[in-house]
């Protein structure tokens, strides 16, 4: 009798310590892609949770995550609207699973948004004498480029060493532009096409005004 009271006790203490573990709440998230391009998108986040739950996160109107709330399992779309900064923009998504007051556990992830494309410069026109002579233009990007054309009053023109330098990566650069001598009366116009290298379709003109001799 002794010892059938004894694996009676053992069972139930097994049995509440199971229920114990049960009641305790969980969750976590999955997620495969956490980069949003910068032109707007979503990502999709697996939660797996024993409890109710409620996702917050920043950027409220940047950012929408659908359901923001749920309980148990569930797939959870976070969508994101056109990065329109020069900046990654990070956005910190937490998701908290609830059963009591003291029965609580959280579980967050960040989806970051690509900077949009910048190829910018504040003067893009100067003008010089029939001298020509070195122009410089102050030229900012988030990304690398080149040059992609040269015209000269709407002609190609070799820039072979006239124009430093003719690529970058970094962040701000000044652009060395070496302007031949205009043995003509007439005034010429030159354009500087600058692209970047993964977003061609971002340009940069750049002008060069030369009076006539």
């Amino acid at each position: 009798m002794k010892k059938i009271s004894i694996l009676f006790f053992a069972v139930a203490l097994m049995a509440f310590a199971a229920c114990q573990k049960e009641g305790e709440a969980e969750i976590e998230c999955f997620i495969g892609e956490q980069n949003i391009p910068y032109t707007g998108g979503s990502v999709s986040v697996r939660i797996s949770s024993n409890a109710p739950w409620t996702a917050s996160w920043s950027d409220s109107l940047e950012v929408n995550v659908e359901p923001s709330s749920g309980r148990g399992d569930a797939i959870v779309t976070v969508s994101a609207k056109p990065n329109v900064e020069g900046r990654t923009r990070a956005t910190r998504v937490k998701f908290l699973a609830v059963r009591t007051e003291d029965d609580q556990r959280s579980t967050y992830f960040v989806v970051t948004r690509d900077a949009k494309p910048m190829l910018i410069c504040e003067q893009k026109s100067l003008s010089t004498s029939a001298e020509g002579g070195s122009m410089y233009f102050t030229v900012n990007s988030n990304c690398p480029w080149k040059v992609k054309s040269v015209t000269c009053n709407g002609e190609e023109w070799d820039w072979t060493g006239k124009i430093t330098p003719d690529c970058n990566d970094k962040n701000n650069v000044d652009v060395e532009v070496k302007i031949p001598r205009n043995e003509e009366a007439a005034s010429k116009v030159y354009l500087i096409t600058l692209a970047l290298d993964d977003y061609p379709d971002t340009e940069l003109v750049l002008t060069v005004n030369q009076a006539g001799a």
